[in-house]
């Protein structure tokens, strides 16, 4: 079976024909066209789409400031910081997993959530400021209604 198919075998497979886990691989990158999200490797294929930086570094330094500030979590500012993270996650999941991208990343979700198991995630970043500056760890796909980094699917 080719590594691309999800029935195959490889170094995260257990015994049995399941794999123990799925990975894609995502790489935001700059070329001389623009900004890219490509699927470089997962069980259904590889595809890119234009990545359209959603959040100003305006909005990145606002959120920066209110997320690092000590609050309780019945405060206003608690409820202003989340709001604010679950937004801009969500733009930048949008923005990240458009037109194909998000089309494959959604079939991998579908292949590990069938076979009972996990699709790890593994996001590749060029070394351009744009693309460093967004706040990855808060991406959230607002279609399983979950934060990916906290995720038990991915």
């Amino acid at each position: 079976m080719s590594s691309r198919d999800p029935g195959s075998r490889d170094s995260r497979t257990s015994f049995g024909s399941t794999p123990a886990e799925y990975a894609l691989n995502l790489f935001i990158e700059q070329n001389e066209d623009g900004i890219y999200s490509r699927v470089m490797d997962s069980p259904v294929g590889t595809a890119a789409a234009v990545f359209r930086s959603p959040v100003s570094t305006t909005e990145i330094e606002a959120f920066a400031r209110a997320a690092s500030n000590p609050y309780r979590p019945d405060s206003r500012q608690y409820e202003v910081a989340r709001t604010s993270a679950r937004g801009i996650g969500e733009r930048l999941f949008d923005a990240t997993c458009a037109g194909a991208v998000g089309a494959v990343f959604h079939r991998c979700m579908d292949i590990a959530w069938q076979a009972s198991t996990r699709l790890r995630i593994r996001l590749l970043l060029s070394e351009t400021p744009e693309v460093l500056r967004q706040p990855w760890e808060i991406l959230f796909n607002h279609m399983r209604n979950e934060y990916m980094t906290l995720s038990p699917h991915a």
